[in-house]
């Protein structure tokens, strides 16, 4: 299972997967978690490489059929679950959540234009504090929430998890418009589900369209 940029490894769904046979693996992608590396930096290539370790991981226990082996992902899980399952031929099959095809195109969504601009500013000046000072900017998860959904449903969950509120580099967002994950979909081979949800304010119903129309 592949959980979205914060480190919430979704229990109730993956007890409702193992209570109907499935063997399930949930982690927490470096930085994130109780893992080591440079806190809440996300880095979409590592992340992908953190899958395929996973992977690798769970080839090495004898209760699990290495020929069966499926990822689920969400949001940026699902994005990455696309990737990996566009290069790594051990994936048998995969269903993608609520995810994007073009985190460029994604970005452009935001409907305030104030934060939009806001938002590019500041991850100029964090571009140039990185190579200049050596150092990452950083910003509260909850500050690039952008609609009332994201934000009250993020307000929900830091009550029941409180390693959900991160801060992050502010280059996490330039990180996302330069992931193209619809690059990928075509390259893949196995039986993929892509669900999305009708009223997703974050993440556009086309989003999940596109991706079908690649992926055949």
């Amino acid at each position: 299972m592949c959980h979205g940029f914060a480190e919430i490894k979704l229990p109730p769904i993956a007890e409702f997967f193992s209570s109907n046979g499935y063997i399930v693996a949930t982690f927490d992608h470096r930085g994130f978690g109780e893992s080591e590396g440079i806190k809440s930096c996300l880095v979409p290539q590592e992340q992908v490489n953190d899958i395929r370790n996973l992977i690798t991981y769970l080839q090495t226990l004898p209760e699990v059929n290495h020929e069966r082996i499926g990822l689920w992902g969400s949001f940026f899980g699902g994005a990455n679950s696309i990737v990996t399952a566009g290069i790594d031929k051990r994936v048998r099959c995969l269903c993608a959540q609520v995810t994007f095809g073009n985190g460029e195109r994604v970005f452009k969504k935001v409907k305030d234009e104030k934060k939009l601009q806001l938002f590019k500013e500041m991850i100029s000046k964090a571009s140039r504090f990185a190579v200049l000072e050596n150092s990452l900017l950083r910003i509260s998860a909850n500050q690039i929430l952008v609609d009332k959904q994201s934000i009250d449903f993020y307000n929900s969950e830091v009550i029941n998890f409180p390693h959900f509120d991160v801060d992050i580099p502010l280059l996490f967002i330039e990180k996302i418009t330069e992931y193209f994950p619809e690059d990928y979909v075509s390259k893949i081979k196995i039986p993929i589900f892509i669900v999305s949800a009708k009223n997703d304010t974050v993440v556009p119903v086309q989003e999940s369209e596109i991706l079908f129309e690649k992926a055949n």
